[in-house]
C-alpha cells in the first residue's frame, strides 16, 4: 500500500515536520543554485542566441551555440544517450540523487511552495491559522498563483526564448492567444500539481521509484536505516537498540514512510529522516549514524561500501566513447546543411530532344552566426536549368528548388542520385546527394509535357 493512501483507500494527506539539520542546509545551497539557473538560463544569450533553448516551433535545440535540428538525427541520439547514460552512472553510484536533490518537483515543493504553507498557515491540515485571521488562506492562495504564473512564464521561456515572452507579457493577449492560453494551462498545471497533488507525483505518476530497482545494486549509496544497531526498538534503557521509536523519521519525511521498513519505492533520498535521527541521537548523547548514507551490503552486514564494480566501470566508459564521437561529429559538421524535402504531386518533364528534367526542393540551414548568400549548382556530370541563389540568414534556413536535367538512360528503376554543390561567399563549400525520381518507361506520346513519375498500372488482372 502507498505511504499516501489509508486501509480505505483514502488519500492521506501529508504534512510533514521540516528539520533543519546538516544535509538540509547542504540541500538548500544547492535548491536555490538550480532555482537561479531555471530562472535565469532561459534569459542569458551566447553568440546572439538563447544559452539553452528548445525551440519547438523552429523544430530546433539550442545549447551553448550549437544547433541541433530534427536533421542532425545521428547527434540528437547521441546527445540523449548521453544523458540517460550520465543519470544511470548517476544512480549506480549516488541512488536517487536527482530525486532528493535536483529534480525541480523536489525542490520547488520543499523550498518554495510548503515553506509558504508553513509561514502562514501552519503545517496541520487542515491547518490552523496562526493567529486565526481569515486572511492568511486567501494571501497564501494569491502567493500560490503569483508563484505558479511566474513558473510558467520561465518555463515557456526556455521553448520560445526571453524576447518574445517579454513582448507579449506587455501586449494583450488577444495579440498571442496561443501563447496566452498555453501560459493559462501551464499556470492551473503548476497551482494544480503543487497545491494539490504533491508528493502522489513521485509515487504514482514518476516512473522513476520502479526503474530502481534495475538502475541500482546492493552497493549503491542510498539512505537506510541500520537495524543492526537499532534494533530491538523501543524506550531508552528498555531495549538494547539505539532506536527509541520516537517516529521522528517518519513525521519529518515528506514522501510519508517509515525508513526503518527498508528501501522503498517512494523514498527520494532527501535525508529529512537522517537531521531528525541525528538530532534525537545527540539529544540522548548516542553515536549519529543510525539513518545515514550507505549501500544495502554496508547496512545489512556492516562491509564497506565497494566502489569498484562492473557498472561503475562500464558507465564511464560508454559516456566517455559517446561524447568522443559526439564531439567529433559536431566539430566535423559543415557551416551550410542539406536536406532534400518532397514535392507534393512531384512530376518530371521530357523534352523532344529526350532530356528529362526533374525539380528537386531542398531547404538549405546556415549553422553559422553570419548570414550567408549562397549558390546551389550541379556537381558534373550533373546539370542544372539554371543555378539558384539563396539567402541565408544567421542560424536561419531557407528553401530553394531547382530543375536537374538527366540523359533518360541516367534512370534506374524510376530513380537515379544526382550531387549538388553549395557554396558562399565565406568560401564555405557542401556537395550533397539527392534522388532524382524519373518515369519507368518514356511513352513518346507524352514528350514535351509533364506526366507522373509513378509507374502506371497496365490492363491484365
Amino acid at each position: 500500500m502507498l505511504a499516501t493512501m489509508d486501509a480505505q483507500g483514502h488519500r492521506r494527506w501529508l504534512e510533514p515536520t521540516l528539520t533543519k539539520g546538516v544535509w538540509w542546509q547542504r540541500r538548500l545551497v544547492i535548491a536555490w543554485i538550480l532555482i537561479a539557473v531555471y530562472a535565469f538560463v532561459p534569459f542569458v544569450e551566447f553568440d546572439g542566441l538563447p544559452l539553452v533553448q528548445f525551440d519547438i516551433p523552429a523544430r530546433r535545440l539550442i545549447f551553448f551555440g550549437t544547433i541541433l535540428r530534427p536533421t542532425d538525427t545521428i547527434l540528437l541520439a547521441l546527445f540523449t544517450l548521453i544523458i540517460f547514460v550520465s543519470i544511470f552512472w548517476l544512480t549506480a553510484i549516488y541512488g536517487r540523487a536527482w530525486c532528493g536533490w535536483m529534480c525541480p518537483q523536489t525542490i520547488y515543493l520543499e523550498y518554495v511552495y510548503r515553506p509558504l504553507q508553513v509561514l502562514l498557515v501552519g503545517t496541520r491540515r487542515p491547518a490552523t491559522p496562526r493567529s486565526g485571521a481569515a486572511w492568511r488562506y486567501p494571501l497564501l492562495g494569491l502567493l500560490y498563483i503569483v508563484v505558479s504564473a511566474h513558473l510558467s512564464n520561465t518555463f515557456i521561456a526556455w521553448f520560445v526564448g526571453a524576447q518574445p515572452l517579454t513582448s507579449w507579457i506587455f501586449k494583450s493577449p488577444t495579440e498571442h492567444p496561443v501563447a496566452f492560453t498555453t501560459f493559462l494551462l501551464m499556470t492551473a498545471a503548476i497551482l494544480f500539481q503543487f497545491g494539490y497533488f504533491r508528493e502522489q507525483l513521485c509515487s504514482i505518476v514518476c516512473p522513476y521509484g520502479r526503474f530502481q530497482s534495475v538502475l541500482l545494486d546492493r552497493f549503491s549509496l542510498i539512505v537506510g536505516y541500520d537495524a543492526k544497531r537499532g534494533e530491538p526498538r523501543g524506550k531508552r534503557g528498555t531495549t538494547s537498540g539505539h532506536c527509541v521509536d520516537c517516529s521522528m523519521c517518519v513525521r519529518t519525511c515528506p514522501a510519508g514512510i517509515d525508513i526503518r521498513r527498508g528501501l522503498q519505492m517512494e523514498c527520494v533520498h532527501c535525508t529529512q529522516c537522517i537531521d531528525a535521527c541525528d538530532r534525537v541521537m545527540v539529544t540522548l548523547r548516542l553515536p549519529t549514524g543510525l539513518i545515514r548514507y550507505g549501500s544495502q551490503e554496508n547496512l545489512e552486514l556492516g562491509t564497506r561500501s565497494r566502489w569498484l564494480r562492473p557498472r561503475v566501470v562500464i558507465y564511464p566508459l560508454l559516456l566517455g566513447v559517446l561524447i568522443t564521437v559526439f564531439s567529433t561529429l559536431l566539430f566535423m559538421r559543415t557551416p551550410i546543411a542539406l536536406t532534400q524535402l518532397r514535392i507534393q504531386d512531384e512530376r518530371v518533364m521530357m523534352e523532344s530532344t529526350g532530356e528529362i528534367r526533374t525539380p528537386v526542393r531542398v531547404r538549405l540551414d546556415n549553422r553559422t552566426s553570419q548570414s550567408m548568400r549562397c549558390e546551389i549548382a550541379a556537381v558534373a556530370p550533373d546539370l542544372l536549368v539554371a543555378e539558384a541563389t539563396v539567402l541565408l540568414p544567421a542560424f536561419g534556413s531557407a528553401d530553394a528548388e531547382v530543375i536537374m536535367r538527366s540523359e533518360a538512360s541516367a534512370f534506374a528503376m524510376g530513380r537515379r542520385t544526382a550531387k549538388l554543390r553549395v557554396s558562399d561567399e565565406h568560401a564555405h563549400q557542401l556537395d550533397a546527394e539527392v534522388t532524382l525520381l524519373g518515369p519507368m518507361t518514356l511513352p513518346p506520346e507524352k514528350s514535351g509535357r509533364f506526366f507522373d513519375s509513378q509507374p502506371q498500372k497496365t490492363g491484365g488482372n
